[in-house]
């Protein structure tokens, strides 16, 4: 830019309203001053014996840019709502001018704190500040002596001064002619205008992204190298995501009295009461002349009594339906608990997601898990969904704990965005499996559909699908909550039928595994026993397909969870693995008494066995109920009181193990 060029801007400049040019002010002093401590980080911590790619610095500093510039907009927004008020308003009395300043260089020097703890965080554990620093200070006097003894403190303390200091003088300097009246009368029209679009910019730049989510914590986690993700966020924001993460986890004397328990029913030799692992070694149960491929594929909101298998009346699955007479159809199956989320991280970890406040996933300090995923040496690795990967911050759950893992996301497909949920299922499954026919083998994919849920969209592309004609009473009787949801079930279900006539037709069908699965299931209009259990938004319909592989269809009966998914399919892969988390291989448990799924309702948690329902509630109390009998309802515990007492123990030792093991769940 050139001279003239600048002093084009600065008249442009002078013409705005004194309190938005302070805003802009503000704005370009924070984010100059995050980069130079972006800078810092990078030139602290990079080791020059690790190559870094161009193109993975260049993405985590455009993120950390959108983040810190996301943090100075938040910034503006205390001198927007309050300096409208008379004694602090900056414009007509010059000491709300000096007041601002002090506010800002005390807000400015909290967060160069917050940097420089983020700065000792990262050289003690190789991660940004976060709210499990109050664990590391349960000891203060401790704490201190080992910050003191570690970091020079006294020469950060002075950097923070002489920082803050500098801030105040450059701030306050600047301060007066920003806050100068405008160069000229500013009519109504004008200020209107530049009111609402500096309104508009600071909501982009917190937003942080021209798309349907907005920027997250877990776009951060793109790259294996944790110096490059953590190069990418900004400490602040990070520190306050953590915020609603921390819960009350069990501590190892809580959960050492049920390893018994847990032990016993895991099939396991009781060993050293110390170890708090479930930990076996499963070797290869089955060989087969090539390694089979495993396709996961994730039904949104499928539930079990929407489906013609299950007896609706409606037939809204008849594709579903089909596949299960020639698979393994296990009626039996339930998800520990809703929603997606939960049902994705269950999936790949093996852990009910039962994580409060909020999903797993939500949670930085949990993105890194094991999974059996990464059992599958040799195989190429595939996550496909119709929208965006940072849905609930999936992203940085799955490329953190499956390294290799290549995520395919709306930006990646040709076909047309639809709605808020990305392209349609159909231009899913479409684009899925070109990619699929294209890859050697073997492979693992996870297809993750979103479209039966509200709006229900149906796009023009629908092929032959026919909308079904239906009353809103009609559908209301079938246990769908409109006739909406019934049509958004039939186009769901047509999408399944569209990849497999695809896949029929490509080499890799007849040596792979599919598996399809309801992530959750939904409320019945209907008042069934197991809607009034609540068990209808946990009970889903699972099947493994592979004809060529499997031989003929068969019905299941055993008693099956999520957290046993992908146990049971490596089994019947023939892959060997170590399983230390709470899913097993459901088609190794033959004993009735060792089936059961953990449940988690909001008014209570439960466990599910093939006879009992267990429901533990401090305010309905407990109940053992024969949840598949005419009187599904009435409380038998009183007549079976030790099948109560152990189930109760067991339900307590898998509610508090899942919550431990959420935790410790971490790779090697």
């Amino acid at each position: 830019m050139t001279s003239g060029d600048f002093g084009i801007v600065k008249a442009m400049v002078s013409y705005l309203p004194a309190r938005l040019r302070f805003c802009l002010l503000l704005t370009a002093l924070h984010f100059g001053l995050f980069g130079l401590f972006r800078l810092a980080f990078w030139l602290v911590f990079r080791n020059p014996a690790v190559a870094v790619s161009g193109s993975d610095l260049a993405r985590a500093w455009y993120l950390g840019t959108k983040f810190d510039l996301r943090l100075a907009a938040w910034l503006c927004i205390p001198f927007l709502l309050l300096s409208w008020l008379p004694g602090l308003n900056p414009v007509r009395k010059p000491a709300a001018a000096r007041l601002w300043v002090y506010v800002y260089s005390a807000l400015v020097t909290a967060i160069c704190l917050i940097y420089f703890m983020d700065f000792g965080y990262f050289a003690y554990l190789q991660s940004r500040i976060r709210m499990e620093i109050l664990d590391h200070i349960a000891e203060p006097a401790i704490a201190a002596r080992m910050v003191w003894e570690s970091y020079p403190v006294i020469w950060a303390l002075a950097g923070l001064v002489v920082l803050v200091v500098l801030y105040a003088w450059l701030l306050h300097r600047a301060a007066r002619p920003a806050l100068r009246p405008s160069a000229g009368p500013v009519r109504w029209m004008p200020r209107i205008v530049a009111s609402v679009l500096g309104v508009l910019l600071a909501a982009g730049a917190i937003y942080g992204n021209v798309a349907w989510y907005p920027l997250r914590w877990s776009e951060a986690y793109f790259s294996p190298d944790p110096l490059v993700s953590a190069l990418a966020l900004n400490p602040v924001l990070f520190l306050l995501d953590t915020l609603p993460s921390r819960e009350d986890v069990p501590s190892a004397e809580e959960i050492r009295p049920y390893m018994g328990i847990l032990a016993e029913h895991y099939g396991m030799a009781r060993r050293n009461p110390d170890d708090l692992r479930l930990c076996r070694v499963v070797p290869t149960r089955r060989t087969w002349e090539r390694p089979p491929n495993i396709v996961l594929i994730h039904l949104e909101s499928f539930a079990a009594f929407k489906t013609g298998l299950m007896g609706n009346d409606l037939a809204a699955t008849p594709e579903f339906d089909r596949l299960a007479r020639e698979s393994l159809f296990f009626p039996n199956f339930f998800v520990p608990r809703p929603p997606s989320a939960r049902s994705v991280f269950t999936t790949f970890t093996g852990i009910p997601d039962l994580h409060e406040p909020g999903y797993a996933s939500h949670n930085p300090a949990l993105v890194r898990q094991r999974s059996l995923v990464n059992a599958l040496t040799g195989y190429g690795k595939f996550y496909f969904i119709g929208g965006s990967a940072s849905w609930a911050n999936i992203r940085g759950f799955l490329s953190q704990s499956v390294p290799g893992l290549r995520i395919y996301e709306e930006s990646d497909y040709d076909a047309p965005h639809m709605d808020v949920w990305g392209v349609s299922d159909l231009d899913l499954v479409r684009e899925t499996h070109r990619v699929l026919a294209r890859q050697p083998q073997p492979f693992f994919a996870f297809i993750q559909t979103a479209g039966n849920h509200r709006p229900y969209t149906i796009p023009e592309d629908r092929g032959d699908f026919r909308e079904l004609t239906i009353d809103e009473a009609a559908a209301r009787q079938a246990g769908f909550d409109s006739a909406a949801a019934v049509n958004g079930l039939r186009w769901l279900d047509y999408a399944v039928g569209e990849f497999f006539r695809l896949a029929r037709t490509a080499p890799y069908y007849d040596n792979t595994l599919f598996c399809l699965y309801g992530d959750h299931g939904s409320p019945s209009t209907i008042d069934t026993p197991f809607e009034q259990l609540g068990l209808t938004s946990h009970h889903v319909p699972m099947i493994i397909h592979a004809p060529h592989l499997l031989g003929p269809g068969r019905v299941e009966e055993r008693l099956m969870g999520s957290p046993d998914l992908l146990p049971t399919l490596l089994s019947l892969a023939g892959v060997p693995y170590v399983n230390e988390t709470l899913g097993r291989d459901i088609l190794a448990v033959e004993s009735p008494d060792r089936q059961f799924v953990p449940i988690d309702h909001w008014q209570y948690i439960g466990l599910l066995t093939p006879r009992f329902y267990l429901t533990l509630s401090p305010v309905l109390g407990h109940r053992l109920l024969a949840y598949r009998t005419e009187t599904p309802l009435r409380d038998i515990g009183p007549e079976h009181p030790d099948e109560a007492r152990r189930l109760e123990r067991l339900c307590r030792a898998l509610n508090l193990y899942a919550r431990y093991l959420i935790h410790y769940n971490r790779p090697e």
